[in-house]
């Protein structure tokens, strides 16, 4: 990454010296500057080109951007505040104002923000995503929904006040509201990808796999192809066993993205599911050594290790699912289970009581103690 960066940055340069008073090379120039983290050099470029074109609003953007990157929240959002009876688009600089008040972690500045945004402009999306994001940082979340509704009374045809309110909806965990939200902003634009891929993810959440399913098909069908999709696409059809037709759609993920942890980790657990436990051993330590921390992970992995026989590293990746994650309980008990069957009673008994620990409310847990005690 570093490495484009820099190639970047020679061919700017070297388009500088060929069009000295490019407004976008300038820009380009300081925006890489930024992310190396030369903000101070960033800047200089940055009112060069003010210079020339000193109302531009693009630069008066990343200059602001630039002084949140360094920290000075409050020079960023003086820049914007500034501009805002002469900008033509104020729903932008109040979005860019807002996104100051996050980085600065004013979250109820950032929501006062967004919505002065979304009030000049209901088709903001940026802006509607983030007051969500805001809203919900502060814990008032619910507090958006009569704020969308207001606009979806007003234009009852607009897609973006449906779709986010759909994801308001989605993070309350109220899936069958937010799958009916996103099917509104479907039915008004049946091109609208994001809210195919939401659905999809509403019926998950919801166990209607085969929905799920074709709203991801349909989202595959109105958007570029991404290992995210097709991961997903993979799993709604692994639930409904089609474990071979699953492979091959984690597969694409993989072809993809070689470092997407979730495609192995999917083929793994289908390759598991038909107790192919070797094959599935190559996927799921794939998708550990990219994901180490993974609970679910080490767990899958732990299950195939026991079913060839590989004990010790079974007991070893049931111990590290249980550590990254105390409150997996099917890798407590699991755990417990193989040390019992190998006739380690004391380990057994120690595991479900520092298990006891973490979650005193599974009644599981109890069960397990009476036979190992």
């Amino acid at each position: 990454e570093e490495g484009k960066i820099d190639d970047a940055m020679q061919a700017c340069t070297i388009a500088l010296e060929q069009y000295p008073y490019s407004l976008e090379l300038m820009l380009c120039k300081a925006e890489l500057l930024a992310n190396q983290g030369k903000h101070d050099e960033a800047l200089e470029v940055v009112e060069q080109a003010e210079l020339f074109n000193p109302f531009d609003s693009d630069t008066i953007y990343l200059k602001s951007t630039i002084y949140n990157l360094k920290g000075d929240y409050q020079t960023a959002i003086e820049l914007l505040t500034e501009i805002l009876d002469i900008a033509e688009d104020r729903d932008e600089v109040y979005f860019h104002i807002g996104l100051a008040y996050q980085s600065w972690g004013k979250y109820h500045n950032a929501v006062a923000a967004f919505k002065q945004a979304i009030e000049a402009n209901i088709s903001n999306e940026n802006a509607l995503y983030e007051l969500a994001n805001s809203l919900d940082e502060i814990g008032k979340l619910e507090e958006s929904l009569p704020f969308y509704q207001q606009f979806i009374d007003t234009d009852p045809f607009s897609e973006n006040a449906w779709y986010n309110i759909g994801i308001a909806y989605s993070k309350l965990a109220k899936f069958e509201e937010a799958a009916d939200a996103y099917e509104y902003a479907i039915a008004i634009n049946d091109k609208f990808s994001s809210a195919y891929f939401n659905l999809g993810n509403s019926y998950m959440n919801l166990s209607n796999w085969a929905k799920a399913e074709e709203n991801y098909r349909y989202c595959l069908e109105h958007e570029e192809i991404s290992p995210e999709v097709y991961c997903c696409l993979g799993a709604s059809i692994e639930r409904q066993e089609r474990y071979e037709e699953a492979i091959h759609y984690y597969k694409d993920s993989i072809k993809l993205d070689p470092l997407w942890e979730d495609g192995y980790l999917g083929v793994g657990i289908c390759l598991s599911e038909m107790e192919k436990w070797f094959e599935a051993l190559h996927f799921l330590k794939k998708a550990t050594s990219l994901s180490d921390n993974n609970s679910y992970h080490w767990l899958a992995l732990a299950d195939a290790e026991a079913n060839v026989g590989n004990l010790i590293s079974a007991m070893e990746a049931y111990q590290l699912a249980a550590e990254y994650d105390d409150t997996n309980l099917e890798a407590w008990v699991k755990w417990s289970v193989l040390n019992h069957e190998q006739g380690d009673f004391d380990a057994a008994a120690n595991i479900v009581m520092s298990a006891m620990e973490q979650m005193p409310e599974e009644a599981e847990l109890y069960y397990r103690a009476s036979i190992y005690l």
